[in-house]
């Protein structure tokens, strides 16, 4: 079986030459300006066509393994190759023969040259990119220098965020647009008419106890005697109802907020709620729905307004370290306008809270401001200028 490589007229729709490699093509590249076809087959041979004599003019074999990227430089003198077993060489095109080579502990995957042939870039399996320094002023035949990289992303330098750097969420706009209209769309839906929808729900008969207790008195007449029976069952269920609260295990919500508040590191809540759609967190969040708004207590005796406790310090963390900016000015709007806003406002406990918030919320914003106001004088100044 024949591997055929076909050159095509673009303008006429005609086959003008066909060539019989012997072995599938994995890479093709094209130099422009001397016209030359470079193809890396399956056998690890290189081979270069001539578009214009429509001949093979060059055979380069030395590889081991598959091939996996070529490049030519700018002027069409250097073909360099990359390949699986390791290997990095510069082919000579016009003396057909191999100039140089390095090997590298992981294999190359691409490798792009600058216009300049003084720099190339390579992508590596797994692994950081690196950049070699080709070199060719003592001679005509150039060299390569690898140019060595600390990993970064293992240092913990590297990890911590430039002063004053504000940073975005990168979610779709219209995720963390939909939270802050999320009261909007609500009220559309129910402007929309339904069908058949039942005005009240349905009211369960009432039915007679099947005996009626009774006591006898004096004059021989049934007295029916009120039983408290009724009552403590509902007090016994009341109790078992408040017990399977207290046994219902936490939502992933409530643990992530929670494990990531002792850490003092919210980035793992922060990616969970990023995850989430807009109707999704908005039911996590009303499912903290403070039932009695009015009860003075702080949360050290009242483990409902724990969960918001730790929210309002999730808000001002994210807020005072500039993380997701437009995501979490978003998920606080909805949290204290839609949802919550009034329960703090009747909570003394969780005031002194929200004021830390305002005060952060404040200076962040004064910094974001000032960054819009320089961006906005360069973009006039640039616009208004003529060059």
């Amino acid at each position: 079986m024949y591997i055929l490589s076909e050159v095509w007229d673009f303008k006429g729709r005609g086959l003008k030459s066909r060539w019989e490699i012997g072995c599938a093509v994995v890479k093709i590249v094209y130099h422009r300006s001397n016209g030359l076809l470079a193809t890396a087959t399956n056998d690890f041979v290189i081979r270069l066509f001539d578009v214009v004599a429509l001949r093979m003019v060059r055979k380069f074999e030395g590889h081991i393994d598959r091939v996996t990227d070529l490049c030519f430089s700018k002027d069409g003198k250097w073909l360099l190759t990359s390949s699986m077993d390791g290997t990095l060489r510069i082919w000579d095109v016009s003396l057909a023969r191999q100039i140089d080579a390095i090997h590298v502990d992981v294999s190359v995957t691409a490798l792009p040259l600058s216009p300049n042939m003084d720099v190339l870039a390579t992508t590596h399996v797994d692994q950081m990119g690196s950049i070699c320094e080709v070199s060719h002023k003592d001679s005509e035949n150039p060299v390569l220098n690898p140019i060595q990289f600390k990993d970064d992303f293992q240092n913990p330098h590297f990890q911590e965020k430039i002063p004053d750097l504000v940073t975005l969420s990168l979610l779709p706009k219209s995720q963390w647009q939909s939270l802050i209209n999320l009261d909007v769309i609500k009220n559309l839906f129910e402007l929309i008419p339904v069908r058949n929808k039942p005005i009240e729900p349905p009211k369960k008969a009432e039915k007679a106890p099947f005996f009626l207790p009774s006591v006898p008195t004096l004059s021989g007449q049934i007295v029916f005697e009120p039983s408290d029976i009724s009552s403590e069952k509902k007090i016994a269920e009341g109790d078992k109802l408040e017990n399977r609260r207290s046994d219902l295990p936490h939502s992933q919500f409530l643990q992530l907020l929670q494990s990531s508040a002792e850490k003092k590191s919210f980035s793992a809540f922060t990616n969970y709620i990023k995850s989430l759609s807009s109707s999704t967190l908005d039911v996590e969040l009303r499912m903290l729905q403070i039932i009695d708004d009015g009860n003075e207590q702080g949360p050290d005796t009242r483990p409902d307004l724990f969960p918001i406790e730790l929210l309002l310090d999730y808000f001002i963390h994210e807020t005072s370290c500039r993380n997701n900016f437009e995501f979490i000015q978003s998920v606080i709007r909805l949290f204290l306008k839609n949802i919550h806003g009034e329960t703090i406002r009747r909570q003394s406990s969780l005031q002194d809270k929200a004021k830390e918030l305002l005060e952060v919320q404040y200076a962040v914003w004064q910094r974001v401001d000032k960054l819009f106001q320089s961006s906005r004088c360069m973009i006039t100044f640039l616009s208004n200028s003529q060059f």
